[in-house]
């Protein structure tokens, strides 16, 4: 039976840097490590990683973007701050930054279908078949550019990285998605 080997990256916002760190050592040991892997799944910013990796960024820069870019993504102005009354009505960060951050590490136009391998990406769907908020429907919705007619290979990747890192509490939900 052949083996089929799935790197799952787990969330945790700017924490993904220690994600990078850890992988880009993992690898000095085993350089092949990434090229073994057949499915690159994960959530939130573990998302983020993943859809990075496939695109054919280093861990070394995405643990740079962390770095550098963190700042940028986790800014939250006076106003904001003083709206948000400590994040009981509304999210804590804007989503600007994030989106042009991914607009740029991911490609604006790049499809999942475009990246090199396969990717499965967690979110949840808000309310998808109702509109009256008395009626919650979540689900779970995993994006992925594996075979078969439920292929969500047409989707941009920066749009499935904003729908899974749009964190509750710290992100606006992003397409109904967070």
């Amino acid at each position: 039976m052949a083996t089929y080997r799935i790197l799952s990256f787990d969330g945790g916002g700017l924490r993904g840097v220690v994600t990078a760190a850890l992988l880009q050592r993992l690898q000095r040991a085993r350089p092949d490590l990434l090229a073994d892997v057949a499915l690159m799944a994960g959530t939130s910013t573990g998302g983020l990683i993943a859809l990075g990796l496939r695109r054919g960024l280093t861990p070394g820069a995405l643990g740079e973007m962390y770095l550098q870019r963190g700042a940028e993504i986790f800014a939250a102005d006076l106003w904001r701050r003083l709206r948000s009354v400590g994040t009981l009505a509304g999210a804590r960060y804007p989503a600007t930054a994030r989106e042009r951050v991914l607009r740029e590490l991911l490609g604006a136009d790049t499809r999942l279908d475009q990246l090199d391998g396969a990717v499965l990406i967690s979110a949840f769907d808000l309310d998808p078949e109702t509109s009256d908020p008395a009626w919650r429907n979540w689900k779970p919705k995993l994006f992925h550019n594996l075979p078969g007619s439920d292929s969500d290979g047409a989707e941009l990747a920066w749009q499935v990285g904003m729908a899974t890192s749009a964190a509750p509490t710290y992100f606006p939900s992003f397409d109904g998605y967070v």
